[in-house]
């Protein structure tokens, strides 16, 4: 998509404006999380290795606040001072090698790593950009299920958690995505890697969505059809794109 872009104002000779993110802002917003982390964890932190921290990732930052943003993740995340300053000399210099080692870290999180992928699966392949509520009803459907789980809807916050920094909600629109389009691309490079039955995972999903007798049931007016639209908000989706 960026190429495309870039090749359209080529060829209609518009201007090139590089946008590059603010050394102080970056600054300010790492400040901001080893602040929150001193508060949680205060020895696990100390000012020799938080300077260590600000001078290193501002440097690889590359003008992007992103690369900082889950560099400081990475290594925050570590449980001593020791882990930590090694895990800031090993980080990876580049953004896809970044995405990389952020969702390896996915997948080997207790408890939230099959549903952490089910939520980067469903941003990746989804046709449209997916509501929250969306979101959250195909994400508690599983395999066996002979009827919708209300209990195993997972909430807004399980979600972004899980995701460990690479998923955002608009918060006037509710709509869930990615936290920066390069993200999206890294996935199109590296789908059949990571999603090697993705399209069948998410059509199957749909289909038993679709099947569950509570939404198969055959409604008799249109009020009983607008009440089941609230009631399971992703059958509309569901319906319309499962093929």
């Amino acid at each position: 998509m960026q190429s495309e872009v870039h090749q359209y104002f080529k060829v209609h000779q518009g201007k090139e404006v590089e946008i590059i993110a603010n050394e102080n802002d970056i600054r300010q917003y790492l400040h901001h999380k080893i602040a929150k982390d001193r508060h949680a964890n205060p020895d696990a932190i100390n000012e020799v290795l938080e300077n260590e921290i600000l001078s290193i990732l501002i440097g690889r930052s590359q003008g992007m606040f992103l690369l900082p943003a889950l560099h400081i993740a990475m290594v925050l995340e570590q449980a001593t001072i020791s882990k930590r300053r090694k895990a800031l000399r090993t980080l990876p210099t580049e953004l896809n090698d970044t995405f990389a080692g952020v969702i390896k870290r996915i997948q080997q999180s207790r408890g939230h790593a099959e549903l952490g992928m089910k939520v980067l699966l469903w941003l990746h392949l989804a046709y449209r950009p997916l509501k929250l509520k969306e979101l959250q009803h195909a994400l508690a459907v599983e395999k066996d299920d002979s009827y919708f789980e209300v209990d195993n809807i997972p909430s807004q916050k399980t979600i972004l958690d899980c995701c460990l920094g690479l998923v955002q909600i608009d918060e006037e629109t509710m709509t869930v995505r990615f936290i920066h389009y390069t993200l999206e691309e890294y996935f199109r490079l590296q789908s059949s890697v990571h999603f090697p039955r993705g399209y069948s995972d998410v059509a199957e999903t749909c289909l038993i969505y679709l099947n569950f007798p509570e939404i198969r049931e055959h409604c008799k007016y249109g009020h009983e059809l607008t009440n089941k639209v609230n009631d399971f908000p992703f059958l509309v989706y569901a319906a319309c794109n499962w093929g």
